[in-house]
């Protein structure tokens, strides 16, 4: 099993823009398991989504395409 979270996310205070997430990820597999932490920057995009209406799955996503 995978499982993927957001620790935190750093944005501009002035419009909540995201700058940073930061995530972890870990795995299990019967008698091992595995685990990463990391940090991904964002720059401004074509769109974009507000602070408050941002899901953690929305922000995983962006993780993963980096």
């Amino acid at each position: 099993m995978i499982t993927w979270t957001i620790a935190q996310l750093d944005r501009q205070t002035s419009d909540g823009l995201v700058t940073k997430a930061h995530w972890t990820v870990n795995a299990v597999d019967g008698n091992y398991s595995a685990g990463s932490y990391g940090t991904v920057g964002f720059e401004r995009g074509d769109t974009f989504i507000a602070y408050e209406l941002l899901t953690e799955s929305q922000v995983i996503a962006w993780v993963k395409d980096k």
